[in-house]
């Protein structure tokens, strides 16, 4: 890994999950998704059965830890402590009384959370279809490989 970072050999993107690249977007399944982010050991176990779904040829040459899936958790803002005062005149209001935070986070995780499926560049194709079944087989998700390979330049 060192020696990867040496010669900046990155993992690349191999796969995007996003509303862009997943047909059923709008089923509950991608909250099962996004819950990965708040649970280290299924994240693992997740990452782990895409390796296992590679070919044991490309196994054999990729290491467990070389395929990485990000689920990022969707924003948390806490607006009970912040407080406007629209004019020296007026009293101090709640952010909620002018934004609706709560609609925002929801609306932001809907419409622009991503997570990604990571890989050296020489098993990107190989991990991505691995990906793809893992997400179809075990958390129902479908995900449309020609626009993630379009987001993932692939």
């Amino acid at each position: 890994m060192l020696s990867r970072f040496r010669r900046r050999d990155l993992f690349v993107r191999c796969l995007e999950i996003s509303r862009r690249t997943v047909v059923n977007w709008d089923d509950y399944h991608r909250k099962g998704l996004m819950d990965l982010s708040a649970d280290p050991d299924r994240l693992h176990n997740a990452e782990k059965s895409i390796y296992m779904r590679l070919s044991g040829e490309t196994r054999g040459r990729c290491n467990l830890g070389e395929v990485l899936l990000s689920i990022p958790a969707p924003p948390k803002i806490k607006s009970d402590f912040a407080y406007i005062q629209s004019s020296p005149q007026s009293g101090v209001e709640s952010v909620e009384e002018f934004f609706p935070v709560e609609q925002w986070i929801e609306a932001y995780a809907h419409n622009k959370w991503k997570g990604f499926v990571y890989g050296p560049r020489e098993y990107a194709t190989a991990i991505r279809d691995s990906a793809v079944s893992f997400l179809k087989d075990e958390m129902s998700i479908s995900v449309d490989v020609g626009k993630s390979n379009s987001a993932c330049h692939l």
